[in-house]
């Protein structure tokens, strides 16, 4: 049996697995089908399970045995789904991306009927019909938005099956000029917080293009052209994307070697400070940036260091799209290496946009510069919140500054391969990793040795997991200086 009609045997046997959850188990489906299900209290099942993407696996076995059964086996489901949603209130069935990737399959099927004069039943009209007008009615298409790519494309894919389409096309060059104008920057970077959204937003985009749909849109080629070129300033030595924001720390996926990794020409960029040596896979990042909440994780002046090949200081990933207290622990800025205020978890109602300040420059001598500044509103003040990190080949250098003296702590989240090996009279801290020896010293402006307390914070690995990994939190009064040295290699 070949690979496409074992995936129809799989889904119709084990069930329905949503893309990149290992952590969920196949649900099984028949006809007819509940479609407001939620068996796992999951909003990403739900919203896969709308998409309907995975019936495309009959469109795949139609293909390879041209066997028409497929089609209608694959029809049936789509009027299954389609007749449910009409007579019952479904949370997902018109989730805006889940909709925009639907209509986008429609498409291909009935396109794959009409070039294999296969018959469409009646129904197919009124889907189609239904989901041009939810699409294209008041605000379901959002501009500012990743979600809003799907939508639009969605639409132009149904365009395709109507006759009089003049207004349909008008109103997607109208969309996609919108997009591609909020999604991304000036430098071309895109906007959302999450340098996986950056390489989410290029690929589908290059998806697209390939349709042939959008030929003769330049602005949509220039665009990608130069999104592309920063998929290198914003991947780690090793190839994973940068895990600020909604990116998770997860193992370079097999589509990232077809980005060209280089050491990057600058430094800082888009509120992102990256530099890396792919030569021996050394690597230290920031990121300083805010225009809005969507992806964005309260994260400014935190930062993540890797030494050869092994990962120091984490950023704790994205976890997983849901309402939950881990989730909201997860984004918050108790849970980066960022600068905390005593009994203040800041965010959107503190952080002051405008003050938002990140350069970086190589030294004469070498050594690696950043500096990144931030404001954040209190009940009684504004303080301005400095970092300074500096970085030799060996050693890193992380001083700390607050203009109005109080009660501040600094946080170092570390790999979960940390092991504790001693702490010495003067305060030094060694950690054991797979592969390195790192010793953390902290000083306050007079240059008296500050002791941390060790705790654990949520780092997650993979979309859905999470391991507990050990923390320094250092409490200081306005300045701290933190020492992180390479002292040998095992």
């Amino acid at each position: 049996m070949s690979a496409e009609l074992n995936k129809v045997k799989d889904f119709e046997e084990k069930g329905f697995v949503p893309v990149n959850r290992p952590d969920l188990k196949p649900y099984k489906m028949t006809i007819p089908f509940n479609w407001d299900m939620n068996p796992y209290e999951d909003s990403n099942w739900r919203f896969q399970l709308h998409t309907l993407r995975y019936l495309t696996i009959y469109m795949g076995a139609f293909k390879q045995s041209k066997e028409e059964k497929y089609i209608y086996k694959m029809l049936e489901w789509i009027e299954d789904w389609y007749n449910f949603c009409q007579n019952n209130e479904v949370e997902y069935a018109w989730h805006d991306m889940a909709t925009g990737i639907r209509a986008e399959k429609i498409y291909l099927l009935v396109k794959m009927c009409d070039d294999y004069s296969i018959p469409k039943p009646k129904f197919i009209y009124n889907l189609i019909n239904t989901h041009l007008s939810v699409m294209m009615e008041g605000e379901f298409f959002r501009s500012n938005h990743n979600h809003g790519l799907y939508v639009i494309h969605g639409i132009r894919c149904l365009a395709e099956l109507i006759d009089d389409n003049d207004y349909i096309l008008k109103y997607c060059e109208l969309g996609w000029n919108e997009i591609l104008d909020n999604q991304l920057d000036e430098n071309y970077i895109h906007k959302e917080h999450s340098p996986h959204y950056h390489f989410l937003f290029v690929e589908t985009l290059e998806r697209y293009i390939k349709t042939g749909f959008y030929k003769d849109f330049s602005k949509m080629h220039t665009y990608l052209k130069e999104a592309e070129k920063n998929c290198s300033f914003l991947r780690l030595p090793d190839g994973r994307e940068l895990p600020f924001g909604d990116t998770d720390n997860a193992l370079p996926s097999e589509d990232a070697s077809r980005y060209e990794l280089n050491n990057n020409d600058k430094l800082s960029l888009s509120g992102y400070f990256v530099f890396k040596n792919i030569q021996d896979l050394t690597y230290l990042a920031l990121t300083n940036n805010y225009h809005s909440t969507i992806h964005k994780h309260w994260d400014n002046l935190s930062f993540i260091f890797g030494y050869k090949g092994q990962d120091i200081l984490m950023d704790p990933g994205k976890y997983k799209y849901e309402r939950s207290k881990l989730r909201s622990l997860v984004m918050s800025s108790e849970c980066h290496n960022t600068i905390n205020i005593d009994g203040l978890d800041w965010g959107r109602s503190n952080l002051v946009k405008d003050s938002l300040k990140l350069d970086s420059y190589i030294k004469d001598n070498g050594d690696v510069l950043c500096l990144s500044k931030m404001s954040l509103k209190t009940r009684n003040n504004t303080l301005l919140i400095e970092r300074k990190l500096s970085f030799d080949g060996s050693k890193l250098i992380v001083n700390d500054h607050v203009d109005k003296e109080g009660l501040y702590r600094s946080n170092f989240i570390l790999n979960r391969d940390a092991k504790l090996v001693s702490i010495d009279k003067e305060g030094v801290f060694v950690f054991s990793f797979k592969g390195v020896k790192v010793s953390f010293r902290f000083f306050n402006n007079f240059g008296e040795v500050l002791i941390p307390i060790v705790d654990n914070t949520p780092v997650s690995y993979e979309y859905g997991s999470y391991h507990e990994s050990l923390t320094l939190f250092v409490t200081f009064k306005s300045t701290l200086k933190t020492e992180i040295s390479i002292i040998n290699e095992n």
